[in-house]
């Protein structure tokens, strides 16, 4: 009878831990959504989209952009010019289990400027949103 109970117990601790590791890992953001969200956002901004670009964002990224995103027209326009020929790389993705995520992207803007930001992903109504940004480091290029 011994025996039939330690395996229960030895049992039932696996079975828990076993649970605890998949809903730790369920909360976790798959870096191909994280990815897909940064990639989303950069086209967004190329095309001067201030609509699409407001529905990615949420916190303090929503609170600092709303109002420039929503009522200045022109901004459409500065977007497209500034976007226009740049590119970006994600240099790095960090994520942890509380729905959360970073990452660093390193954006190649015509004008020869090289900017590194990290921007903080989380995941809201089962959505991925774009939180917070952070310029992690800026080169100024030639603008010839």
């Amino acid at each position: 009878m011994r025996i039939v109970c330690g395996w229960f117990l030895l049992l039932s601790v696996i079975l828990l831990c076993a649970a605890g590791e998949g809903q730790a890992n369920e909360n976790m953001i798959p870096r191909n959504q994280a990815e897909r969200i940064v990639n989303d956002y950069f086209g967004m901004l190329k095309d001067g989209y201030t609509l699409g670009v407001l529905d990615l964002l949420t916190g303090p990224m929503l609170r600092n952009n709303e109002n420039l995103l929503r009522n200045n027209p022109g901004y459409v326009n500065f977007l497209r010019e500034r976007y226009n020929n740049s590119s970006f790389v994600i240099a790095k993705y960090m994520s942890n289990d509380i729905g959360k995520a970073a990452v660093d992207v390193v954006i190649h803007l015509k004008t020869n400027e090289e900017i590194k930001i990290r921007f903080t992903l989380v995941a809201e109504s089962d959505r991925l949103k774009i939180y917070a940004e952070e310029e992690l480091a800026r080169v100024e290029g030639n603008s010839e």
